[in-house]
């Protein structure tokens, strides 16, 4: 499954994420966010697991909480709280985070392998 983040306004309705995640880059509210909507899909994935149903839940990570600190640490703790097995996560992330900083896209695609976690690079 695809884990999917959408905003209902009261008034305007439904808003693309393509709208709300560059306004969350630019005033600082993207890695709270990327964590809520990680830590969500982590949990509802877990519950399926725990009825025997294991199915894996992909999640897109915006660019600029890739390269947030404090990325690895998020994704494992909403791992252990959940109780979800790191094979049923797939991270959807952007190339352009590869080239723009290569040592860290080493880093983190090192310790994201580690964990068992699964990569998908997009545009």
């Amino acid at each position: 499954m695809r884990a999917l983040a959408r905003w209902k306004h009261p008034d305007r309705g439904y808003i693309s994420p393509a709208e709300f995640i560059p306004l969350a880059e630019r005033i600082g509210l993207i890695a709270p966010l990327g964590e809520f909507l990680l830590r969500r899909a982590c949990e509802v994935a877990a519950d399926f697991a725990k009825a025997n149903q294991s199915i894996g839940v992909s999640v897109n990570v915006a660019p600029r909480q890739q390269l947030h600190k404090d990325f690895i640490a998020t994704i494992e703790r909403a791992m252990k709280d959940t109780d979800l097995p790191a094979s049923l996560l797939l991270l959807e992330m952007t190339k352009s985070m590869v080239v723009s900083d290569m040592v860290r896209a080493a880093e983190l695609l090192t310790h994201l392998k580690a964990l068992g976690v699964s990569i998908a690079l997009y545009e």
